[in-house]
């Protein structure tokens, strides 16, 4: 009797054993996909803060372009105007 019993608690013990492993396993990959997610997040507001950058920067690359159209508008009219009058 004695010896089954202890057989039992070696098996009960292993399962355990096997069991806490599994957890264990589990809760370290569970841990660094965590981290994977972390990292992935901090990626990702780093990308849309340099995207706004870059808008704004652009931005005002656009407000450049349109002045210098503007510019190049009134030179062309002012020599259109001149050149009807040298003919």
């Amino acid at each position: 009797m004695q010896e089954a019993g202890d057989e039992e608690k070696k098996e009960v013990s292993l399962a355990l054993k096997k069991l806490r492993k599994k957890y264990d396993d589990i809760h370290k990959i569970a841990g660094e996909k965590e981290e994977d997610l972390k990292l992935i997040r901090k990626g990702v507001t780093k990308i849309s803060e340099e995207e706004q950058q870059v808008e704004r920067d652009t931005g005002g690359a656009e407000v450049e372009t349109n002045l210098a159209k503007k510019e190049l508008d009134e030179v062309k009219e002012t020599h259109d105007f001149e050149k009807m009058y040298q003919n």
